[in-house]
C-alpha cells in the first residue's frame, strides 16, 4: 500500500505530454488525480486536446492491493499464488514495497 499512500489529488496541464504518447501532432493534456482512501483506489482522468481533431478521455483506474488482499482477491477467484517478486526484473519478493509482480494460475478443475 505504500505506491497508494505516495499518491496524491493533483491536476496538472501539459503540453505534449509523455512525449506525445496520447496522439500525433501538437495536443494539451490536463491530468487530473482522484484517491479514494476507503477503496484503495485512485484514478487518473486524461483529458486529451489535440491541435486537430477531437478532444478525447481516457479514465484510467488503480486498485492498490496488499500481498495478502492479492492472495485473497485471487483466491475467490479460483486461482492460486505461484510466484511474487519485487519488479518486472524478477527479483525475489522481500515484503511490502511500491510494486509487486505476481504470477497466478488457475489449477484445472
Amino acid at each position: 500500500m505504500a505506491a497508494f499512500e505516495m499518491r496524491e489529488e493533483t491536476t496538472e496541464i501539459a503540453c505534449n505530454q509523455l512525449d506525445h504518447s496520447w496522439c500525433e501532432g501538437a495536443y494539451i493534456c490536463i491530468l487530473t488525480s482522484f484517491t479514494y482512501p476507503a477503496a484503495s483506489v485512485t484514478l487518473d482522468i486524461y483529458s486529451i486536446f489535440p491541435e486537430r481533431g477531437e478532444a478525447d478521455t481516457i479514465y484510467n483506474w488503480f486498485l492498490y492491493f496488499t500481498p495478502e488482499g492479492l492472495d485473497q482477491s485471487l483466491a475467490v477467484a479460483g486461482f492460486g499464488v505461484a510466484d511474487k517478486f519485487e519488479d518486472v526484473a524478477e527479483r525475489a519478493f522481500s515484503g511490502p514495497g511500491t510494486e509487486l509482480e505476481v504470477t497466478a494460475n488457475k489449477p484445472d478443475g
